[in-house]
């Protein structure tokens, strides 16, 4: 799994605007959770990651796509028709 995290609202800080569908700049759960309080999340430290309000995560399969969409910046949108849509590689045996 190789896991993409995009905002689900939008995120407006000193140092981050997001728009939501966007991938966060930093792809670091520690850094992701450091941003619930300032989208009204104050336990986001103690919650299940998968379970935060504010995070998408979209499995991007491989590493190589992974590192197109967050290149490309695409959207949760986006990045998830590609991966609907674009045949993957057959893992070697």
């Amino acid at each position: 799994m190789y896991p993409i995290y995009f905002a689900t609202v939008p995120i407006e800080g000193r140092k981050i605007h997001l728009k939501a569908g966007e991938p966060f700049p930093l792809q670091h759960k520690g850094y992701i959770r450091g941003l619930g309080p300032s989208v009204g999340c104050p336990d986001a430290d103690t919650m299940n990651f998968g379970r935060l309000p504010y995070v998408q995560v979209i499995d991007a399969g491989d590493a190589e796509a992974a590192q197109q969409i967050l290149e490309l910046g695409l959207s949760a949108e986006q990045a998830a028709k590609r991966l609907t849509t674009t045949p993957r590689k057959a893992k070697a045996a």
